[in-house]
């Protein structure tokens, strides 16, 4: 996924995510350089989460970015 850079740097993205009970991995942590428009770059794995759980975990997210 791309998040816009107005929500980065990474870091803080992930900070806030992982506050509000979302695990959630930047792309930069399977070896790929940080991008230079400033967006930050998600892997989300939710194959095993039933579609409830993914719908909850975005407005967990949405809630602690301000999004």
């Amino acid at each position: 996924a791309r998040v816009p850079a107005r929500f980065g740097p990474p870091e803080r993205f992930l900070a806030r995510a992982a506050g509000a009970g979302v695990a959630l991995r930047s792309l930069e942590e399977y070896g790929t350089a940080r991008p230079a428009d400033g967006d930050v770059r998600l892997v989300i794995g939710y194959a095993h989460l039933a579609p409830s759980a993914i719908a909850e975990g975005i407005g967990l997210v949405a809630g602690a970015v301000g999004g």
